[in-house]
């Protein structure tokens, strides 16, 4: 994940870097503008304030050559480099290349810049966006990260002397938020303060340790993600008694440095459901936090572009600052209710989330739909009743004509029977001469003279044939008339064995039959002689249509681990695929010098279908014929 994470932001900033004009445009009473980026994990927020940037620079001032880097801050833990990595950034920029001004965007960007001690560097017109009022210099190589308490700093009065010329700043509000608890919590004396293994995290944490000390009714603890994991945090939530409130900094990284953290917010709550939560940044509103006052975040990048151009320009009343975007009231509706809240009760200017709209503002377009449905319905049921009556005089007809159905469906189900009871009769006439016929073939085959045993095996192959038509109307008529079977525990390898030894006698000496069995096998509860039936037949149909090669079966579970498949493919002609279907249908030949009567495709597909499962052709095998045999266990 750390791994993905920097790559990605490594290719974005890039990328970005192309964006910008390029140099060989650049004319040459054309202003310079350096744009430096934090890009840390937060790179949608980032790209879009520098779009914007970037757009409403163009509208300024086409000519306008802007440079875009990026110092890739990506962990706490390479904060002390961030400096280095600015001050070679801006050494990039010197001679006829210094930028007019230069654009920080982003807490860890603006900080590198602060840290700077090259009074050229601190003589520099800068603007920043993205940041928060309070800020923190960054510590040396030698700070341990995770024992770091760096002091808290307002760029709008403990940096004088830098040449700071503008910029758009987020203020966070500790006294609001600790008067939300006097309000609505006053059983609250321990606030616990969630921060999370970030510079942004940090930056909070230092903050509000500076301003803790004027709240002395309360006690400060705090959730430090630099020292804790998500569920360190999440033991300690859900250890605090309900004389306490949590109050929300940043939480996406805990001490492992994994950005997986975004949703844990929804288990920290699980945690201890009934502890009051103050958001001061957002984090948690929404499905955790009761409310907060928070900044009013929106992207700045165009009005940042406007105030450097204005700067540039020495626009009359131009006034060297840094502007406050506005923070606002938010509550979450549901946790106000269960509170027991009443909204009047709220402060003024709040905003609301979660609350639920009114039927019509939900609804409208259903309603609308609705009634214009109506109208159609009302249109359908006038239009009804002028065939009403048509429709009652066919009734009776109708009537009469089901009676006759109903004579014609029995006396059908009648002679379907009849059938059945029929090929069974002849069956059992006809498979006791096979028998003999069968048997006395054997006996000459045992003779020595060859003439009787090239016979012998025609009368053999001949009878088998005869047999197995048989067998094939049998099984249709089974299926006829609903033949009843039940379950018992098989071996699928054992039966696809015997299903090569009853159809054997098909294979053609030059063809070779592999059997690829179904490895780690177990029992399993099915229907024994319909698989016999379809396996035998497959096979059957293989041999009969390959005069050289291989006929392979194939057996085995499939993924799901409830449905057995067993494949059997060949190297004969094939089937074209527009009879894949066709093949499938009652006494169909695609080769009419074949024996055989057509049925053992259907059966197979009958006989499948009878428990559940199904018979294919695999449409995407072209060495022959592939079918896919698969059935539930």
């Amino acid at each position: 994940m750390k791994t993905v994470v920097k790559i990605c932001a490594t290719v974005v900033a890039l990328m970005t870097c192309f964006v910008a004009f390029p140099q060989t445009d650049r004319l040459q009473t054309g202003r310079h503008i350096l744009v430096v980026t934090s890009y840390n994990p937060d790179t949608r927020s980032t790209s879009q304030n520098l779009s914007e940037f970037i757009s409403m620079s163009r509208d300024r001032d086409p000519s306008a050559y802007i440079a875009v880097e990026s110092i890739n801050s990506l962990h706490l833990n390479e904060a002390p480099e961030w400096k280095t990595r600015m001050s070679d950034i801006l050494a990039k920029y010197s001679g006829d290349d210094t930028p007019d001004v230069v654009v920080l965007l982003g807490q860890e960007a603006w900080s590198a810049f602060l840290s700077q001690d090259d009074e050229n560097i601190k003589r520099m017109p800068a603007m920043c966006g993205m940041v928060s009022r309070n800020i923190i210099t960054l510590p040396s190589d030698t700070v341990k990260l995770d024992r770091w308490l760096p002091e808290s700093k307002d760029i709008m009065a403990d940096f004088s002397d830098f040449n700071i010329v503008g910029g758009y700043a987020y203020e966070y509000d500790l006294d609001n938020n600790v008067g939300l608890v006097r309000r609505y919590f006053p059983e609250v004396d321990w606030i616990m303060f969630l921060t999370d293994n970030s510079f942004g995290g940090l930056n909070m944490l230092a903050w509000i340790k500076a301003n803790a000390r004027y709240y002395p009714d309360y006690k400060f603890e705090y959730m430090d993600g630099r020292v804790q994991t998500f569920f360190d945090a999440n033991k300690q939530v859900g250890m605090l008694s309900r004389h306490s409130a949590i109050f929300c900094g940043t939480w996406r990284v805990d001490k492992t440095n994994d950005y997986a953290l975004g949703s844990t917010t929804y288990v920290l709550r699980e945690a201890n459901p009934d502890i009051p939560v103050i958001s001061l940044s957002t984090i948690g509103l929404g499905h955790w936090a009761f409310g907060g006052y928070v900044p009013e975040y929106k992207v700045v990048g165009g009005d940042l572009a406007g105030a450097c151009f204005d700067y540039l320009d020495s626009v009359a009343g131009y006034e060297k600052k840094i502007n406050i975007i506005p923070s606002h009231y938010v509550f979450d509706y549901e946790r106000v209710i269960d509170r027991g809240i009443a909204l009047d009760e709220l402060p003024a200017g709040y905003e609301l989330i979660n609350r639920p709209l009114s039927f019509w503002s939900q609804y409208k377009y259903q309603v609308i739909a609705s009634a214009l449905i109506l109208l159609v319905i009302i249109l359908a049921f006038a239009l009804t009743l002028r065939y009403m009556y048509r429709i009652n005089k066919l009734k009776d007809a109708l009537l009469v004509q089901r009676e006759k159905l109903q004579i014609a469906k029995e006396q059908a189900e009648d002679a379907s029977r009849m059938k059945s009871l029929f090929i069974q009769d002849i069956n059992h006439e006809v498979r006791t001469p096979l028998n003999a016929i069968v048997g006395f073939a054997q006996i000459v085959a045992r003779s020595e003279d060859p003439s009787f045993n090239k016979y012998s095996e025609i009368i053999t192959a001949n009878s088998y044939d005869l047999l197995k038509i048989i067998d094939d109307v049998m099984q249709l008529a089974n299926h006829d008339t609903g033949l009843q079977l039940e379950k018992k525990e098989i071996s699928v390898n054992a039966l696809c064995e015997q299903a090569f030894l009853q159809s054997e006698y098909k294979r053609n000496a030059d063809v070779e039959y592999r059997f690829v069995p179904w490895e780690n096998e177990h029992l399993v509860m099915s229907y024994k002689n319909v698989i016999l039936v379809v396996v035998s037949n497959l096979l059957h149909n293989a041999f009969k249509f390959t005069d050289e090669g291989v006929v392979m079966l194939r057996c085995g579970m499939m993924h799901d681990n409830r449905t057995v498949r067993i494949t059997v493919s060949d190297t004969g002609p094939g089937i074209p695929n527009d009879k894949h279907e066709a093949v499938f249908e009652r006494f169909t030949k695609l080769d009419g010098f074949k024996q055989g009567a057509g049925l053992g495709l259907a059966i197979c597909r009958e006989a499948a279908r009878f428990i559940g499962g199904d018979v294919t052709i695999d449409p995407d095998y072209t060495s022959g014929c592939r079918v896919y045999f698969t059935f539930p266990v």
